[in-house]
């Protein structure tokens, strides 16, 4: 009884919160510098030491899909797609990618500042088979690959 009073307070949480977040991305949907008007590719490129990532991205409004790929120089290369939306500066999105034949979805997420995209780290947590990153605890945006704009390849 107890699991399914968390279970329902928890997925009621989530659902105030989406659609609180909702609100918030109507109201700084104008602030973004990216064409919200039509879909045009935006792309970016991060360097760390030896390591690369490349994200290329079309936006629709708030809603944002395209690639990203991972280039680790002691890790295994990743590449596939990102769909999501921004939410206030913050683009929030799931990256759908393959390994050795099996399907993965991680939760991405990029803060925009001064023409940069900087990847953020959290907690994630895992609920219903699916991966987020945990409610009230800070994303820290001081460590992951720091992607400038470059040309489309």
């Amino acid at each position: 009884m107890k699991k399914l009073i968390y279970s329902i307070s928890t997925l009621a949480t989530l659902t105030f919160f989406a659609c609180g977040n909702q609100t918030k991305t109507v109201n700084n949907q104008d602030s973004l510098s990216l064409d919200s008007d039509s879909e045009n590719a935006t792309c970016y490129m991060a360097v760390n030491n030896t390591d690369t990532a490349y994200l290329k991205i079309n936006q629709k409004g708030k809603n944002v899909t395209g690639d990203l790929s991972f280039n680790f120089e002691k890790k295994q290369k990743t590449q596939g797609q990102i769909s999501g939306e921004f939410i206030g500066d913050t683009l929030f999105v799931d990256y759908n990618f393959k390994i050795d034949g099996n399907a993965y979805k991680n939760p991405q997420v990029f803060l925009k500042k001064d023409k940069k995209l900087l990847q953020g780290s959290g907690e994630l947590e895992v609920y219903l088979g699916r991966t987020y990153f945990k409610k009230g605890i800070p994303i820290n945006f001081d460590k992951g690959f720091v992607f400038q704009l470059s040309d489309c390849k």
